[in-house]
């Protein structure tokens, strides 16, 4: 099979595994940093077996002391921050609309790539700026009020933004390791830190001990609130396991913007599903946007140099 198409179709795979690990969320009675902390637990899991299944399998020669993977300890903070700051979005502003102002991690990684991980040559830049300008015009269409009298959530837009540069930075890290080859060891130090950052901050939180009234416990700790964040961890471990391999084919300006479909598929299952903005109302604003955000992703398939 062709590697250029290989890289395009992993790109797609990391996309939906990237929309299915968001979803124990919308059902988890955990808090965005023990969700995290859980999650990241989940993630360690998963990648600790991948890693074992291929270096005995496929006698792969990752080592897991190459001085390189100090960034994925710094990815795994960066993430731990920013999946806190999405999921804290989640909560205030629904699924659907924290998930297009995370969506603009996508201009802000492929720019970083382009400029950092010299990916001029290998792109044509015109088709990935007109990609930029349609996914943002979409996001732009996806952010609805229901009713004029609604007030804009500022917190729960700050949260996704910050979300999408912190998101933004992982990915670029994420790319850089792959070039260095690591390309399995690099989710074992990702998802230990998103671990030890997400735990670190809860054990200061409760030594505190200055938790307002009312606020409730830490962590949940009921089989169903610690089973549904580990669940996600695991499937995030695909979202990570496809986008390396698809940076791995195509340059990662390409395969991260592809991977912001996920942008479309949590849109849609935020309308659709959890009923989070009335379609009737917005049917004409939300089918533009898509529109928008197919042609986006139509700009990158011509984006291949």
């Amino acid at each position: 099979m062709n590697t250029v198409l290989l890289g395009y179709i992993f790109a797609f795979l990391s996309s939906a595994t990237s929309t299915i690990y968001v979803l124990p969320k919308k059902i988890s009675g955990q808090k965005p940093v023990s969700y995290a902390m859980l999650m990241g637990a989940g993630f360690f899991i998963a990648s600790s077996a991948g890693f074992a299944v291929y270096k005995t399998v496929f006698k792969i020669e990752e080592s897991l002391l190459d001085p390189e993977l100090l960034y994925a300890c710094l990815g795994g903070i960066l993430y731990a921050a920013a999946s806190v700051s999405f999921l804290s979005a989640i909560d205030r502003i629904g699924l659907a609309k924290a998930t297009q102002w995370k969506s603009l991690q996508g201009p802000l990684a492929t720019l970083m790539m382009l400029l950092l991980l010299s990916e001029f040559t290998e792109v044509r830049i015109i088709f990935i700026v007109l990609a930029v300008l349609f996914l943002l015009t979409a996001a732009t269409l996806f952010t609805v009020k229901e009713t004029h009298n609604n007030r804009v959530d500022r917190r729960g837009v700050l949260y996704g933004l910050s979300a999408a540069f912190l998101f933004g930075v992982f990915a670029v890290i994420q790319k850089h390791l792959t070039n260095k080859g690591l390309l399995f060891s690099q989710h074992i130090y990702m998802s230990l830190f998103i671990f030890l950052t997400t735990g670190t901050y809860l054990l200061i939180k409760n030594k505190m001990k200055k938790k307002p009234p009312g606020e409730g416990p830490l962590i949940h700790k009921t089989p169903k609130d610690i089973m549904l964040p580990v669940t996600g961890g695991m499937l995030y471990y695909g979202t990570a396991y496809f986008s390396t391999l698809a940076y791995n084919y195509i340059p990662g300006s390409i395969a991260f913007m592809i991977n912001q479909l996920s942008a479309v598929w949590l849109f849609l299952l935020g309308v659709f599903i959890f009923r989070e903005i009335s379609f009737k109302r917005h049917w004409l604003r939300l089918i533009t946007g898509l529109l928008f955000s197919l042609m986006g992703i139509s700009m990158l398939v011509l984006a291949r140099g």
